[in-house]
């Protein structure tokens, strides 16, 4: 029977530390931080994306 303390040989901890916990947040906080800009973007700046809302321009189909 082992000691509560002591470490198990056989058993490797990977990314225990806490820099790996905090790299794990903060890129989980930046990967949302990104995709909602890339929902925002946009609508907050329609003209750089090529999107008009209020287009009144009509679409002609040509026929080839």
């Amino acid at each position: 029977m082992r000691a509560p303390g002591e470490n198990d040989s056989d058993f490797v901890r990977i990314g225990q530390s806490y820099t790996a916990v905090w790299v794990k947040i903060v890129s989980g906080w930046l990967c949302h931080l990104f995709y909602g800009w890339s929902l925002i973007a946009p609508i907050v700046m329609p003209d750089r994306f090529g999107v008009s809302l209020f287009s009144k321009q009509k679409c002609v189909l040509r026929s080839i």
